[in-house]
This record gives C-alpha cells, structure tokens and sequence, in this order.
C-alpha cells in the first residue's frame, strides 16, 4: 500500500494495512505482514490506541534527537534543521515491522495495539 506521511507526528495505518491484507488474504490461511517504510526521515512503530500516545512518542524522540543537534555536529544540513535529526530517529525507530496474520486476516498480536507509519520531518513524503 501507499500512505502519505504528510506532516511531522504519527499516522495511525492500521485500519489501511487491514484492508490491504483482506483485499489480498485467502481465508483460513495464516502467515506475516513485513511493512516496509521506503521513506528515509520516517518509520514504523507498534503502539498503544491512546490517543495521547502519538505526542508523548514525537515529544520523546525530540527530547532524544533535539533539532539543535543539526547546528552543533551534523554536517548534512542543507534540507533544513529537520532532516539529519529526522534520520536519526527513523533509525533509531527503524524501517521495518513484522507482524503475525491470522486466519480471519487481521494483525494478530497487536491485542488493542496499532500500527503508526511517523513522519519525523515538518512536511514529510
């Protein structure tokens, strides 16, 4: 599938995934879902349906890669303050998620728990 990042903050793509997964799923079959994110200043995370969440998780990676670390000693600055820390958090975050498919074709292990693709750039991809 293809999702738009859109700006800096969390998008919860659980419900895309799903519907992706039924339009392509043969019933009664089990297997993964490996979601992919091509996008070098974004990432994928599993995380909680609290709605608080997505800007607890944006203030935390702030806090852990300020933006003032682009003047201090990044030396890839030329797409603004937000690019290098931005690529550090996607790879602290990572890429990449993999996640069991039951038989019906839903996420199996999420339990409540949802599928965020996190733009870390102002204006992302």
């Amino acid at each position: 599938i293809v999702v738009s990042a859109g700006k800096r903050g969390l998008r919860d793509i659980t419900d895309d995934v799903t519907a992706a997964i039924r339009d392509a799923h043969r019933p009664g079959t089990i297997g993964t879902l490996h979601c992919f994110c091509e996008h070098t200043s974004a990432s994928l995370v599993v995380g909680p349906s609290d709605p608080t969440f997505a800007t607890r998780f944006e203030d935390a990676l702030n806090d852990i890669v300020p933006e003032s670390w682009n003047d201090e000693f990044f030396r890839h600055t030329a797409e603004g303050p937000d690019d290098m820390p931005a690529h550090v958090k996607s790879t602290i975050v990572g890429a990449h998620k993999t996640v069991p498919v039951d038989a019906d074709g839903t996420l199996s292990p999420l339990n409540g728990q949802r599928l965020y693709l996190c733009e870390h750039r102002n204006v992302g991809g």
